[in-house]
């Protein structure tokens, strides 16, 4: 039978922000990691059915793993039979900045209501009802799509349950990561917002709420205020929750894969234990708890057709460069990692080129081909260029499955036959931001400046709409 209201939500979610899209992969807490941050964070979900905290803020520095342990924590709840545990996710939604899907606050309550239509029994008919009625709830105030896809399908599936004299549902999870990175603080805020009311109205709706984020002083004041402070259980991920030991463990069993897959180079050039104890403790205490900066080493040590020996060197010699400016610190190490790499490629300016592209192309991941095209270079030095910056890109399909009428358009005009690449994670954007610490690597935000290349794009769009052989 057709579910209309359903199908009409489907269409205009964020697949991009699901836990198991491809953006998500293969982000995890290591094996053997953040075992106490875990342990936290799952007593609070076992806990009570109706506890006095109904949100639990994880919040940390940049680059601390938030991700990775909201990451796992979805994943374990996602993998839960149902009927075997009171633990139940109703839904996830992973900001992403740079990312207009992921994003925009308008599309995080109509999201997560269809995933609850598909994981919480009861929810399906009520949320589907919904839609038939108003179709044009997800364009409304935040306000209202909480009110009219939570909430009220909640209160329908409570009250026939206790009609029926049936037991309530299990709290169902709500987990939300990376509150910091939807596009506008006053939106942030507002989800906040729209989420205490409804604990405050409503507090016996079976839902609580798991949100991470960066500790942004807009944020942390929400927080502190009641009411939301009298909900809230928090975890903030400083040195009470001591991370060296698990990051030494990631060095550790992530250079011994390398070796591994290495052997044919590794066995006449290095000694096992490889690089020994006193090369991962230097860059355990070099990246300061910050899990970004392991991943990135790890990312360029073991770079495909590089080798390890090589690069291990480069990372331990661009380390030895002092901070004497205010913006390193805290940063330096991973700044220094940073420019080490930017560096690595002889021709500079086309790597700055390459990243100003790729940040400003907000709509989709833009492809090879297209950064070729724009830039009136041929494919190949682009492909060298970016082969030289896998350790800092990830790489993800061109289109999303829920790319609206306008941003297919825009897409058909680069080609979308290729994948697209993106920056692996939100602390590469903020330092290239920074012209402190980037230096000539400097980018300038789409929304603050319009640099020359940028100019460039609309001529070439331009172009390509008057050549018959465009090579969109």
């Amino acid at each position: 039978m057709r579910e209309p209201g359903i199908e009409a939500l489907g269409r205009i979610i964020s697949t991009q922000a699901l836990h198991d899209s491809p953006e998500r992969y293969p982000l995890q807490c290591h094996p053997g990691t953040r075992k106490r941050v875990l342990e936290s964070i799952l007593r609070w979900i076992d806990a009570d059915p109706s506890p006095s905290c109904r949100v639990f803020w994880l919040y940390g520095r940049p680059g601390v793993g938030k991700s990775a342990i909201l990451k796992t924590i979805t994943d374990e709840l996602a993998a839960t039979r149902p009927g075997t545990s009171r633990r139940r996710l109703a839904g996830s939604f992973f900001f992403r900045r740079g990312l207009s899907s992921c994003e925009n606050a308008i599309h995080l309550f109509p999201t997560l209501a269809y995933q609850m239509a598909l994981n919480v029994p009861g929810m399906r008919s009520a949320i589907n009802q919904a839609m038939v009625f108003d179709v044009t709830i997800p364009s409304k105030a935040l306000e209202v799509q909480i009110s009219k896809l939570i909430i009220e399908p909640f209160q329908r599936v409570c009250g026939a349950r206790q009609s029926e004299n049936s037991t309530l549902p299990p709290a169902s999870i709500v987990i939300i990561d990376g509150l910091d990175e939807c596009a506008e603080s006053c939106h942030q805020k507002a989800i906040l917002t729209a989420i205490t009311a409804m604990f405050v109205n409503h507090p016996d709706i079976p839902v609580r709420f798991l949100i991470a984020s960066r500790y942004e002083h807009h944020l942390r004041s929400a927080f502190d205020r009641p009411p939301l402070r009298d909900v809230t259980q928090r975890i903030y991920l400083d040195d009470s929750f001591p991370v060296h030991e698990d990051i030494r463990l990631f060095f550790e069993d992530k250079f011994a894969e390398i070796y591994n897959e290495n052997l044919d180079i590794m066995k006449s050039s290095a000694r096992l234990p490889w690089p020994g104890r006193m090369t991962i403790d230097m860059l355990t205490a070099r990246a300061a708890g910050q899990f970004i900066y392991a991943v990135t080493v790890v990312r360029f040590v073991g770079a495909e057709g590089c080798h390890p020996c090589k690069q291990l060197d480069n990372v331990l010699a661009s380390s030895k460069a002092t901070a004497t400016r205010r913006a390193d610190v805290g940063f330096s190490a991973l700044d220094n990692l940073y420019m080490h790499i930017l560096s690595a490629h002889p021709n500079q300016t086309l790597i700055r080129d390459i990243l100003q592209l790729v940040r400003n192309m907000k709509c989709f991941y833009i492809s090879p081909r297209s950064i070729a095209a724009l830039l009136e270079i041929d494919e190949s030095a682009i492909s060298l260029a970016i082969r030289s910056l896998s350790s800092l890109l990830a790489i993800y399909p061109t289109i999303s499955e829920e790319s609206n009428e306008k941003t297919t358009r825009f897409a058909a005009l680069y080609g979308r036959t290729d994948k697209g690449i993106g920056f692996i994670h939100r602390s590469l954007t903020d330092f290239l931001e920074d012209a402190s610490r980037s230096r000539r690597f400097h980018i300038f935000r789409s929304d603050s400046h319009v640099p020359t290349l940028l100019r460039n794009l609309a001529l070439r769009c331009l172009r390509s709409m008057t050549t018959r052989d465009a090579p969109w």
